[in-house]
């Protein structure tokens, strides 16, 4: 028996690769769900301001250091916030808060326990627990939270040790609030009409509750720089062009009239209340047509 050995090369190149990385990336974003500008009551404890998305690539991490900076810091409203507080999921798997008082313009956070799992993606809520007028806050105060991606921060890759004083990305810009004594909140009424309108003198097209916080009465003054706007849509235009909308209050009250374009299939039409005012009384609620 001759047994020979055969030279024959069977594969030259390898079909499996492995990269080898000697950490993983974290990166910072706005999340989806980040808040619209808009208003906020004097008092009002865990209000919203900005909510970030870290994202992990080859590893966990963990964040125990965050920067949230004040972002209209030089007009001197930072007394309208007690503390900012943070919420977000740790590495138990559990929802955690914590609150910090700013100090000039930041609240510089330690000691966190914020898992970004590997291939995955995290929320941190940035949130503020607002001051009260008697205790320093300023009505109609506009600012913003905003959640640092560098200065004050820490995460460390559970696989590789590698500790990361930057992640990569964006800061996430708190939108501008406006914080108030007291906001109305604004709602169709379950009263108003559907279907097909028949078009007549006195036409009703909606009916709108405005709900006054407890915080204190609202009033749209008469003639005055106060307005509620609305858009209205019709499916053609029609050949007559102009008609009047009036708007009344609960009682029948003319508070303004508006000359609106029917010639378009959308209108914006504006009521600054010439003809009478509106106080809806605090943690009351009344209706306008």
């Amino acid at each position: 028996l001759n047994v020979s050995p055969d030279a024959t090369v069977i594969n030259s190149f390898p079909t499996v690769f492995q990269t080898v990385s000697s950490q993983g990336t974290l990166t910072l974003a706005a999340d989806a769900d980040n808040p619209t500008a808009g208003l906020m009551v004097m008092g009002t404890e865990g209000a919203v301001f900005s909510k970030g998305k870290f994202t992990a690539t080859k590893e966990d991490f963990i964040i125990d250091k965050v920067r949230v900076v004040h972002n209209d810091a030089a007009a001197e409203s930072t007394d309208e916030v007690v503390n900012v507080v943070l919420e977000y999921t740790n590495s138990e798997g559990n929802t955690e808060t914590v609150s910090k008082a700013i100090v000039g313009a930041n609240a510089d956070f330690t000691g966190l326990d914020i898992l970004v799992p590997k291939d995955d993606s995290a929320v941190v809520t940035v949130k503020a627990d607002l001051n009260t007028e008697a205790s320093g806050a300023d009505n109609a105060a506009t600012f913003g939270l905003d959640l640092y991606k560098a200065g004050a921060f820490r995460a460390t890759g559970q696989a590789s040790g590698e500790v990361l004083a930057t992640a990569a990305g964006s800061n996430v810009t708190g939108t501008t609030q406006t914080i108030y004594k007291s906001i109305p909140t604004v709602a169709f009424d379950s009263t108003t009409p559907s279907g097909s309108l028949t078009p007549a003198a006195n036409t009703l097209l909606a009916v709108v509750s405005v709900t006054a916080d407890a915080g204190e009465d609202i009033t749209f003054q008469q003639a005055g720089t106060d307005s509620i706007t609305f858009t209205v849509n019709t499916s053609e235009a029609w050949a007559d062009g102009y008609d009047t909308y009036t708007l009344k209050d609960g009682d029948g009250t003319t508070l303004d009239s508006y000359l609106g374009d029917l010639g378009t299939t959308t209108d914006t039409v504006v009521f600054d209340f010439t003809d009478a005012a509106l106080t809806v009384p605090a943690s009351q609620t009344k209706l306008i047509k």
